[in-house]
């Protein structure tokens, strides 16, 4: 096959070729396990639904006992309780792994039960209703099989779940009162698992199932019995990864609340990693020498990233006016230019400071509408970073898998857009149901989080610490080129999903890995080459509009696969100017406050007040009044004090 052959340009395939691939991605048309799924008549539609999901997130093809086959495929076995009256043991496939007997309720025969489990089990004689505010604790004992989750309590409003008693099983999962709710028994090479029913209150006014925190514990045993089963058959990702990205400030040695040194050590106590969100319009403004050598001298602590272009609060917002709109419009044209000034500006402030700017593009106030995300992808962007991954005027899917990951490719043509959140927001559960999932760990926060403590990220660091202690703590644009999942095939071969353009696989074996990387893409923006270690490399794209990069990787080496776009920036042809005074005031403004005003109480408890209840949103009508405010308080406080003493002395 000639290069040329396989470099032709891809027929334009628009949103149907990404939503195509989601459908590939989730539920898969090559499968490297499977699971046999026998049910009951009739069913208990729970069971199914929830074992359904489970493999659609790990990539496990599932068939009914009936249509099972016979070959060397991996497989495991998932009996409905209600169907073990039709079965025996001999009915279970030769090459079966593991056996996950799901939806045990008190009308469940022990006899059966007994017969399967190898020991006496009481089904469901104990029963929990209506029980709101309550949760389930994963076993700190099982740390291979629960992985992250092990001694979690995971809330969950119970509507009614089935209790389980056993003679010598090994509870994974158990209700508050201590009953266990998911068991293991039998022997370390034929494992079987029982899980009682459970059924949660449903959320009021929605039709989408997130299955965050409040509902996890619904679907963790299926996860759990899955990921323990097939391990490296199952879509995971390469390592856990963490972040912590910090907005908006300038690279001088203090900045506010924010000192750099310090910041740095405390990084070095509480292990973890500081990325900073620069603003592109401060391309020119004066650095600190030490802290760029800093940045320089420890990349393994700091790294930077791109903050929007001028921050003149939502720059990338909807395209057209809306009576119900919180910013000005701001059309796709114009959305353009700043993207363009912005990369321009970085390039420039990347010659003058010796320093390297991820392209991860960080949306000021919040992440944009989708065919900005797909401006993103032509002019080579990696990623966008947000509270929030997916873009404003764009529905939320309604498939339950999409809000698994906090991660997603379906917007933007095939970009990457991921989930941050403010640490306050995250409990020890939602930190260990992300890393389970194989999930980045993203935080962000402002200057005002350290006007208490310069050590206020300390805990939460710590906290993802303790539950992955090999967790990676990088920059963004580390992180993301390790942001694919990946699944050892039946043949030998590694398939690879990737959600950025820029991925680097590390092979951890002593002989050669081969890796086929799949990357969406919709064809509205040319692939200009696909490069592997900076080399032109062949690739093509398969019957399901995927661009296919197909690779040896020798043994304990690695590879770098780069996705460049065609685009027509050049940056000596972008203005760099700033002559817009409405932005230069707000961008002055906004310094004075992040840098002097709030370093004391009083203003940074102004400063709260002022976001808190979205004072901000008026932008220069209100900035000016409270800068002007907060720049007369100390001029008053000082003449009323002098004119108290100069009474007291007269």
């Amino acid at each position: 096959m000639n290069k040329q052959s396989v470099r032709k340009k891809k027929p334009f395939l628009n949103t149907v070729a990404v939503t195509a691939f989601s459908a590939w991605f989730f539920c898969g048309t090559a499968f490297a396990a499977r699971v046999v799924f026998f049910s009951a008549n009739p069913s208990n539609p729970t069971v199914e639904e929830r074992l359904k999901l489970a493999c659609r997130f790990y990539g496990i093809d599932l068939v009914y006992g009936a249509d099972a086959a016979t070959d060397e495929t991996p497989t495991a076995a998932v009996i409905e309780a209600g169907a073990l009256g039709a079965l025996s043991p001999s009915d279970l496939p030769a090459n079966n792994r593991a056996l996950l007997i799901a939806g045990i309720t008190f009308q469940t025969s022990e006899k059966k039960l007994r017969e399967w489990a190898g020991e006496p089990v009481a089904s469901g004689r104990q029963v929990i209703r209506n029980a709101v505010g309550s949760f389930v604790t994963v076993s700190a004992k099982n740390r291979e099989l629960a992985a992250e989750l092990v001694g979690q309590k995971l809330p969950v409003d119970i509507a009614e779940g089935y209790q389980l008693t056993t003679v010598s099983g090994q509870p994974v999962i158990s209700y508050q009162d201590g009953r266990p709710l998911f068991v293991r028994v039998g022997s370390p090479d034929q494992p079987v698992f029982l899980l009682a029913d459970l059924s949660v209150i449903d959320p009021p006014n929605s039709s989408i199932r997130f299955y965050d925190q409040g509902f996890f514990a619904e679907i963790a045993p299926y996860l759990m019995f899955l990921r323990n089963t097939f391990r490296e058959y199952g879509w995971h990702a390469d390592h856990d990864y963490a972040n912590l990205t910090i907005d908006d400030p300038w690279l001088c040695r203090s900045y506010g609340n924010l000192d750099f040194q310090e910041l740095l050590n405390e990084m070095g106590l509480a292990d973890f990693h500081t990325t900073i969100a620069y603003i592109p319009w401060n391309y020119d403004q004066k650095s600190a020498p030490e802290v760029l050598k800093m940045f320089r001298d420890r990349p393994d602590r700091f790294s930077l990233c791109v903050h929007g272009n001028n921050h003149d609060h939502r720059e990338f917002y909807s395209y057209e006016p809306r009576p119900d709109a919180e910013w000005p419009a701001r059309p796709l044209a114009d959305q353009d230019a700043d993207l363009r000034q912005g990369l321009a500006r970085i390039a420039r402030f990347e010659q003058g400071s010796g320093l390297s700017v991820d392209r991860v593009m960080v949306f000021p106030h919040g992440i944009a509408p989708d065919p900005t995300l797909g401006l993103l992808k032509r002019y080579n962007y990696k990623a966008t970073s947000n509270a929030g991954y997916v873009p404003l005027d764009t529905p939320p899917p309604e498939d339950s898998l999409f809000w698994l990951r906090r991660v997603s490719d379906r917007f933007g043509g095939g970009f990457a857009s991921l989930d941050r959140t403010e640490p306050a927001n995250r409990t020890s559960a939602d930190i260990a149901i992300d890393l389970f999932l194989d999930n980045p760990v993203l935080f962000v926060e402002h200057l005002r989080f350290f006007s208490g403590s310069r050590a206020a990220f300390n805990p939460f660091a710590r906290e993802v610490n303790t539950i992955q202690p090999d967790v990676h703590w990088v920059g963004l644009g580390s992180l993301i080129e390790h942001l694919y999942l990946m699944r050892l095939e039946d043949d030998g071969t590694w398939t690879v999903h990737s959600f950025s353009p820029e991925i680097v696989l590390e092979n951890p074996d002593g002989q050669s890995r081969r890796y086929r990387v799949l990357k969406s893409d919709d064809g509205r923006v040319p692939v200009a080459q696909v490069l592997v270690d900076g080399a032109d490399a062949e690739f093509t794209w398969n019957h399901e509009g995927l661009l296919v990069v197909d690779l040896s990787v020798p043994p304990y080496q690695q590879r770098r696969i780069q996705i460049v776009f065609e685009n027509n920036f050049a940056v000596e042809n972008e203005d760099l100017s700033k002559p817009d005074r409405r932005v230069n005031m707000l961008r002055y403004l906004s310094s004075i406050r992040d840098q002097y005003l709030t370093a004391g109480p009083l203003g940074a408890l102004i400063d709260r007040y002022y976001y808190n209840s979205n004072l901000y949103h008026f932008g220069m009508k209100i900035l000016l009044p409270v800068a002007a405010v907060l720049l007369l308080l100390p001029v008053l406080l000082f003449v009323f004090v002098r004119k108290k003493m100069k009474r007291r002395h007269g």
